[in-house]
C-alpha cells in the first residue's frame, strides 16, 4: 500500500502527548500573575495607602493634645518667668504642660475632607479592580494563544508525518520534485509552529513569572457543537450594562464626585472656624525658695520718729538660709490652667480664593467630559465584542461546514487513490485541504473557548473559570 491510513480522530487531535508535571489550569495562571505582576502590585499598594489616609482623616474629629516641657538654664540678668522677680544670677526653670485643642467650627471642612479621601480611596480601588481586569484579560488571551500555537504544532507535525508516509509513484521528474517541494514546506511549516509555540510560551511565562516557561504545560479545552449553539442565545443581552460595571467608568464617576466635593471645600474656606483651646501649666524654678533657718546676729541702734521726735531704736539683723521649695510644692503652689476660644474669620486673601474657584470648576468640567468620553468608548467596546462573538461563531458554523465537506471528500478519495485511479498531487492537494479545514475549525473552536472565558466581564465584571470538556 502506497499510503499508511493513520485514523481520523488523528487528524481531529484527538489525542495529547503525557506530561510528567502537573498541568497548569487557567486559574492557577491567573493567580501566578497577581503574585508577581508589577502593576497589580503598585495598584495594591495605593490602594492601601489611600486607606491610611482615609483612616488618618477620620482622627482629625479627635481634639489635639499635646504634653510638653521647656527647661532652661538661665545666666546674667534676667527675669523669672515663675515668679516674675528680677533675677541677677543664674537659675533654672521649666514649666511642664498639657495643651488641648478642639475645632467645633470649620465651616464643613473636616467632612468634606473625610468625603474627599473617601473618593480617593475609591478611586484607589477600582485602578485595583481594572489592572486586575487587564491581567485576567491577558493572561487568558495568552493562555489560549499557547493553546492554538500547540494545535498549530500537532497539525504540522500531522501534516509532515502523512506526506512521509506517501510512497512516489512512478511519476515524471517534475512530479517528484513537486513531491519533496511538498515535504520541506511541511517541514519548514512545523519548524515555524514549534518556533511560535516557543514565543508564545515565553510571553505567557513572563505574565505568570515563570523562569522555565518552556517546561509550561497547560489544561486544553474543548466544545461540543450543541454547547456552541445553545451559549449564542444569551449573548445579545450581554453588553447593555457593560459601562456600568466597568473600573474606568466607575472611576470617571467618583472623580466627579470628587471634583464636586472640592468646589464645596473652597466654598467652605470662606466661613468662620471656632476652635476650643485649654491648658495645664505646672511651672518649677530654682528662684522659688523660703526660709529654712533664722538666727539673730546683732543688734542695730535705727533712728525712728516716734511722738513727734528722732529716737534711737534697737533693730535685730537676723541670718537666715534659703531652701529651693520642692517640685511637687511648687506645682501645687504655682499650677495654673487656661481656657479659651479662638474665632477666625477670613476677610481678605487677594484673588487667590477666584482662581482656586475657577480651576476647580474647570476640573468639574473636564471630569465631565471625560466620564462621557469614557461611557463612549467602552460601548463601542461593548459593540466591538458583541460582533467578535457574532464573528466567532460564524466562523466556527463556517469552519464545521467546510470540514465535514473535506472529511467526506477525504473518505470518498482515500479508496480511489489506493485503487491507483487519482494521482498523487491530487490525494496530496486534497489531505492538505483537509488538514487546513481542520486547523481552522480547532482555532475556531479555541476562539469560542476563549469567549467564553471572557464572557463574565461582560456580565459582571467579575471572572470565574468556565468549566469545558477537555481533549481525551
Amino acid at each position: 500500500m502506497r499510503f499508511l491510513h493513520l485514523p481520523l480522530t488523528l487528524f481531529f487531535l484527538g489525542f495529547l502527548p503525557s506530561f510528567a508535571q502537573q498541568k497548569l489550569s487557567l486559574t492557577a495562571c491567573i493567580r501566578a500573575a497577581k503574585f508577581h505582576h508589577g502593576n497589580y502590585l503598585q495598584a495594591q499598594n495605593a490602594k492601601t495607602l489611600e486607606t491610611a489616609k482615609r483612616e488618618f482623616t477620620q482622627r482629625d474629629f479627635l481634639p489635639q493634645a499635646e504634653v510638653y516641657a521647656n527647661p532652661t538654664l538661665s545666666m546674667g540678668r534676667s527675669v523669672d518667668p515663675t515668679t516674675f522677680q528680677f533675677a541677677t544670677r543664674g537659675f533654672v526653670n521649666n514649666i511642664l504642660g498639657l495643651s488641648l485643642s478642639q475645632t467645633v467650627y470649620a465651616g464643613g471642612r473636616r467632612g468634606l475632607a473625610l468625603e474627599m479621601q473617601e473618593m480617593q480611596e475609591k478611586m484607589a480601588e477600582t485602578q485595583v479592580e481594572k489592572q486586575e481586569a487587564l491581567l485576567t484579560v491577558q493572561v487568558i488571551q495568552q493562555y489560549f494563544q499557547v493553546l492554538i500555537a500547540q494545535a498549530q504544532v500537532r497539525h504540522a507535525e500531522t501534516q509532515y508525518q502523512l506526506l512521509q508516509q506517501i510512497t512516489p509513484t512512478n511519476e515524471d521528474t517534475l512530479g517528484r520534485l513537486q513531491f519533496q517541494a511538498q515535504i520541506s514546506s511541511a517541514e519548514w511549516t512545523l519548524v515555524k509552529a514549534q518556533q511560535e509555540l516557543k514565543i508564545q510560551k515565553i510571553t505567557l511565562g513572563h505574565l505568570i513569572g515563570s523562569s522555565q516557561p518552556q517546561t509550561l504545560t497547560l489544561e486544553d479545552y474543548d466544545s461540543q457543537p450543541q454547547v456552541l449553539e445553545l451559549a449564542v442565545a444569551t449573548d445579545d443581552r450581554l453588553f447593555q450594562q457593560y459601562y456600568a460595571w466597568h473600573p474606568d467608568y466607575r472611576y470617571s464617576q467618583w472623580k466627579q464626585k470628587w471634583q464636586s466635593l472640592q468646589m464645596a471645600d473652597i466654598r467652605a474656606s470662606r466661613l468662620p472656624s471656632i476652635s476650643l483651646n485649654g491648658g495645664v501649666n505646672l511651672p518649677y524654678s530654682s528662684l522659688y525658695q523660703q526660709v529654712s533657718e533664722s538666727r539673730l546676729v546683732r543688734m542695730d541702734t535705727v533712728p525712728v520718729f516716734f511722738q513727734g521726735a528722732i529716737r534711737p531704736a534697737l533693730s535685730p539683723a537676723f541670718e537666715n538660709q534659703f531652701r529651693t521649695i520642692p517640685l511637687i510644692s511648687q506645682w501645687g503652689q504655682l499650677a495654673n490652667a487656661s481656657l479659651g476660644i479662638q474665632i477666625r474669620i477670613p476677610i481678605m486673601a487677594g484673588n487667590s480664593y477666584r482662581l482656586r474657584w475657577q480651576q476647580a470648576k474647570h476640573d468639574l468640567q473636564l471630569a465631565q467630559i471625560q466620564a462621557q468620553q469614557i461611557k463612549n468608548d467602552l460601548i463601542k467596546e461593548s459593540a466591538l465584542a458583541q460582533s467578535q462573538v457574532e464573528s466567532t461563531m460564524a466562523q466556527y458554523k463556517a469552519s464545521q461546514s467546510a470540514f465535514d465537506v473535506w472529511n467526506a471528500y477525504y473518505q470518498n478519495a482515500l479508496p480511489v487513490y489506493q485503487r491507483g485511479e487519482m494521482s498523487q498531487k491530487e490525494f496530496q492537494d486534497i489531505i492538505f485541504q483537509f488538514l487546513q479545514t481542520d486547523i481552522q475549525l480547532t482555532r475556531a473552536r479555541y476562539e469560542y473557548h476563549l469567549w467564553q472565558q471572557l464572557k463574565p466581564f461582560y456580565e459582571s465584571g467579575k471572572w470565574t473559570q468556565r468549566k469545558t470538556t477537555a481533549f481525551r
